[in-house]
């Protein structure tokens, strides 16, 4: 059973939504003039977009049809196809969703069984007599992966082991890590990350995303000062639980609090307007132009955006074929306060193009993906790309 769709009602309100997603991908051609017992079918120019606003809710949006036989907007319907295929949504697609009169956008909230696919709308506009409008306008999304917020607080779940004891009497970390001798201030997550350097320049064990290399990091430093530290090797097991911890808490980012929201483009805010499009460089390169995307949360703590975010560019002949899996491009973010925007290119022989820029923050760097023969290579996808911004704003050229 479908769950009941939810429709955005009021026209004055949709005007600026319709207007933040522009960049339309045609996948066939828009007409008007079918018939269907009412005279002629409304002029309708198809489905504008289709974007993802949770791991299970796609917004879907179009712009007003008109009925030749009044010449009027108002009082039309609109019937939204859905197909897991850009196929069978050209036809008898797998659900179809009707809107009450004059409304022009429509969340589809009953995508749950469907994480980290593609999904597929083409929308048609009927009159008040059922004549229906005549188009194969394809548009697509792609739902990403459940994203995974992290659960590790440093002051709640690391900081504490610093100050644990050894039943052998050796002297809690904090007793000589305390920030009065030129060492390691374990006193606080700023000294921790600082280390035995500068913030600018740091020279701390701590590698993020990488819990095992920090921990091994650490048993370096360790015994590589065995007079300071060999009091604490016949209680090495005691240190397990902080092994544990730490590792959990550096796999998450090393961050003073966990990721709590994937990376966001903000394409209303009037600082990244034109910062965002594309261009034919020549007849086989493409390039796209994008600013930076948002994600405070995983921002690493020397405070440099440089590496922070890692940026996948998808791409097709047109919105209903981007291959949302194998991204055309990629890169590593550029520190944001020397560069507002940065420009990727990749080679495109097609005569039209529809690309789309995602944001990934670090959290599943490390994941290792198999090759695609392997059963498993989905999952492991999903999960190096688990937290992935969710806007999908299409940038569309034709030579």
């Amino acid at each position: 059973m479908q769950k009941s769709p939810f429709f955005l009602f009021a026209p004055a309100l949709l005007l600026p939504l319709v207007s933040c997603f522009q960049s339309s991908s045609d996948s066939g051609t828009a007409t008007g003039g079918a018939t269907g017992g009412g005279g002629l079918g409304p002029v309708f120019s198809g489905v504008i977009s289709a974007d993802p606003i949770s791991n299970s809710s796609i917004l879907v949006t179009w712009a007003p049809a008109v009925d030749p036989n009044t010449g009027l907007s108002s009082g039309l319907t609109y019937r939204v196809f859905r197909s897991s295929d850009p196929i069978s949504v050209l036809g008898n697609a797998e659900a179809t969703f009707e809107t009450p009169p004059d409304v022009t956008s429509f969340i589809d909230e009953s995508l749950a069984p469907f994480p980290f696919s593609a999904v597929y709308y083409r929308v048609e506009a009927l009159n008040s007599s059922g004549a229906i409008s005549s188009n194969s306008v394809v548009t697509s999304a792609f739902l990403p992966s459940t994203f995974l917020p992290g659960t590790v607080y440093y002051d709640v779940d690391v900081e504490p082991f610093w100050s644990m004891q050894f039943s052998n009497g050796a002297p809690n970390c904090i007793s000589c890590h305390d920030g009065s001798i030129q060492s390691f201030d374990l006193t606080s997550y700023n000294g921790l990350m600082t280390g035995g350097g500068t913030a600018q320049n740091p020279d701390t064990f701590i590698i993020p995303y990488d819990g095992e290399g920090t921990w091994n990091e650490l048993v370096f430093r360790l015994v590589s000062n065995p007079l300071e530290h060999m009091i604490y090797w016949p209680v090495a097991s005691e240190m397990v639980p902080l092994k544990d911890s730490l590792e959990a808490w550096v796999q998450e980012g090393a961050l003073k609090d966990p990721d709590s929201f994937p990376p966001i483009f903000r394409f209303s805010d009037v600082t990244n307007a034109g910062k965002y499009h594309g261009r034919f460089v020549d007849f086989q390169t493409a390039e796209v132009t994008f600013f930076h995307a948002d994600d405070p949360e995983s921002l690493p703590f020397s405070g440099s955006t440089a590496g922070q975010l890692e940026y996948l560019v998808f791409a097709g002949p047109n919105s209903a074929n981007i291959d949302w899996l194998n991204p055309v491009a990629s890169m590593f973010g550029l520190d944001n306060i020397a560069n507002p925007s940065m420009s990727q290119t990749f080679t495109w022989t097609d005569s039209s193009l529809s690309m789309v820029v995602k944001a990934l923050d670090p959290s599943g760097r490390l994941v290792e993906v198999p090759d695609v023969t392997d059963p498993s290579y989905l999952d492991q996808l999903a999960l190096r790309r688990r937290n992935m911004s969710l806007g999908e704003t299409e940038i569309t050229l034709n030579r």
